[in-house]
């Protein structure tokens, strides 16, 4: 009987860590999805850079010092905030795949939980029926000992 509560024990306790795992795995998954949206967002925005970017170069025609200064100075500015968009476009990414990887590691964890559950829940209802018949047999032996004795 002590075993048995050691395995009931065991079961909620699998069913706890199991429900902090779900909770793990819609905190990824919500993160992902923002991640996402991140990397949408960037990608648009360098397409918005790209667009200034041709727009710009196609303009061209400065003929005096000034204005081509200026078109160097607002190519670099431009250029700069592409190579930013870039760099936070590969973090983005980046955090994504990290992401990914830990709802991977947490899925396993889940699947291992469930797994120890089932084997001890398995266990206590194998002992819950071994006793179950004990208690039939030993029943049954003394019904057979009362009509024995009821015989004599």
């Amino acid at each position: 009987m002590a075993s048995w509560s050691k395995a009931a024990q065991l079961v909620a306790r699998c069913d706890t860590r199991k429900q902090r795992v779900l909770t793990t795995m819609a905190r990824l998954d919500r993160e992902q999805r923002q991640s996402l949206a991140q990397e949408q967002i960037l990608a648009e925005h360098s397409a918005d850079l790209d667009a200034l970017l041709a727009e710009h170069l196609a303009r061209g025609g400065v003929t005096d010092k000034a204005g081509l200064y200026e078109a160097r100075r607002r190519l670099a500015v431009v250029l700069s905030q592409k190579n930013d968009v870039r760099l936070e476009q590969r973090q983005a990414k980046q955090q994504t795949q990290e992401l990914e990887h830990q709802q991977h590691d947490e899925r396993q964890r889940l699947l291992t939980l469930e797994k120890k559950r089932n084997t001890y829940q398995t266990w206590i209802e194998l002992q819950q029926r071994q006793a179950r018949k004990r208690r039939d047999l030993l029943e049954q032996s003394e019904i057979e000992e009362r009509t024995q004795w009821c015989k004599l």
